[in-house]
C-alpha cells in the first residue's frame, strides 16, 4: 500500500492552493479536475487538504465523493491482492 502515499500526499497542496486562490480572487482549479486527482489516488491526501484549508467540505460530491473514493481504492487493491497481482 506504500505506493498510494506520495500520490495521496502530493493532493492536498491542491485543495490549499485553490482556497488560497478563491478568497484571493485568482484562477481557481475546476472541481472536477481536484476530484479527478482524488479519484486517481489522492482521494485521503484530498480529505486532508479540504480538512485543513476548509476548502469544499459543504459541497456533497466532495464530502461523500472523496470517502467513496477511499473505499474503492481499497477494494481495488484487495481485489488485485487476492488475484495475486499486487
Amino acid at each position: 500500500m506504500h505506493t498510494f502515499s506520495p500520490s495521496t500526499s502530493s493532493r492536498s497542496p491542491f485543495f490549499c492552493l485553490d482556497k488560497k486562490r478563491a478568497i484571493d480572487r485568482g484562477s481557481r482549479f475546476p472541481e472536477a479536475t481536484l476530484l479527478g486527482l482524488s479519484l486517481a489516488g489522492g482521494a485521503l491526501g484530498g480529505i486532508a487538504g479540504m480538512r485543513v484549508a476548509h476548502h469544499k467540505t459543504s459541497k456533497w460530491y466532495f464530502a461523500v465523493g472523496l470517502p467513496a473514493f477511499i473505499i474503492l481504492h481499497v477494494a481495488l487493491f484487495l481485489l488485485a491482492h487476492g488475484a495475486g497481482l499486487v
